[in-house]
């Protein structure tokens, strides 16, 4: 689909034209013979119209970044869990991966493609369910950035592992909450950075 190239451009805000319902007809919604008042229409349309304008500059300076995802993980996303990502029968050219929403483990998360870059907006964690072992990395040139990861309380329970096969991984910027074994770094090369302590 190609980018539209008008805004509905709907009013100049101004308060005597743009009125915004109360909140109880917010909730209740226009009943079957109501006709709203013009000043709810302009309301509805004037913001509508800004949070398009403010999408459209959002995506604009994401593409002019250069940072377009193979894949998004979480509620929207192209992939449900990272474990969809990496069933995928094209994971071999899903490079770049943003992550948006937590999850809790029930299944120990295993990145087994070269190459590889997971990106986690501040929203997205991974917590401990009913598993130890939260990421295991058996891969070379991983990049996990900016994950947190909840309630891994240590011994068999690490957040991750990178195997002695995992070479040349960075772990940039995690957080590691509540868990008495971060990172068990068996690789060699690897690069951790960002209040990681490595175990």
């Amino acid at each position: 689909m190609a980018k539209p190239d008008k805004h509905l451009d709907w009013t100049d805000g101004d308060a005597q034209k743009v009125v915004e319902p109360t909140t109880g007809k917010k909730l209740l919604g226009w009943t079957g013979s109501e006709r709203p008042p013009a000043e709810f229409m302009n309301w509805l349309f004037y913001y509508q119209d800004q949070w398009n304008k403010y999408f459209d500059g959002e995506v604009d300076k994401v593409l002019a970044s250069g940072l377009v995802y193979d894949a998004i993980v979480g509620v929207g996303g192209t992939h449900n869990t990272i474990e969809d990502v990496m069933s995928d029968p094209d994971v071999a050219t899903l490079k770049n991966v943003l992550v948006i929403s937590p999850f809790t483990l029930t299944s120990t998360i295993v990145i087994n493609q070269d190459d590889m870059k997971f990106t986690f907006t501040p929203k997205a964690t991974i917590a401990k369910g009913s598993i130890g072992l939260g990421v295991q990395i058996t891969s070379e040139r991983v990049t996990f950035e900016g994950c947190r990861f909840l309630n891994f309380s240590g011994g068999s329970e690490e957040a991750m592992q990178l195997s002695a096969t995992s070479k040349y991984c960075i772990v940039k910027e995690c957080r590691f909450l509540n868990n008495d074994t971060a990172i068990n770094d068996q690789g060699i090369g690897n690069v951790l950075t960002g209040n990681i302590e490595e175990i």
